[in-house]
């Protein structure tokens, strides 16, 4: 499976061409250069985020953590692509990790302006 990435990556790789210093426009993305160049591995183990209305969902390699509602969900997708098993009550302890994650970056985002 391919390294994971985002369509924020897209600004941070843009402004990483155009050598612009990205502490200086915070952005959620990472430069794609190193992946371009064939430094793969940094980008396997980064979590990915993200929420649109109530449903809310993270990656963290091959795992997927998802909900729509108020369950979590958990995903092997190196072994379940289609999302047909969920694996939460069996790995609590994995989802508990791959929350504590999703808490943190969750606090740190703003609250939606529209709903």
């Amino acid at each position: 499976m391919g390294a994971p990435v985002t369509s924020m990556d897209a600004m941070a790789t843009a402004l990483d061409l155009a050598k612009v210093a990205s502490e200086k426009t915070k952005t959620d993305g990472v430069s794609l250069l190193p992946l371009l160049t064939g430094q793969r591995e940094q980008f396997l183990e980064r979590p990915l985020f993200w929420r649109v209305g109530k449903q809310n969902a993270m990656r963290l390699g091959d795992w997927k953590l998802e909900r729509s509602g108020q369950e979590w969900r958990l995903y092997d997708l190196a072994h379940d692509i289609g999302e047909a098993t969920d694996l939460a009550p069996q790995e609590p302890a994995r989802v508990q990790q791959m929350l504590a994650l999703w808490d943190k970056w969750n606090a740190e985002q703003s609250e939606p302006r529209w709903r």
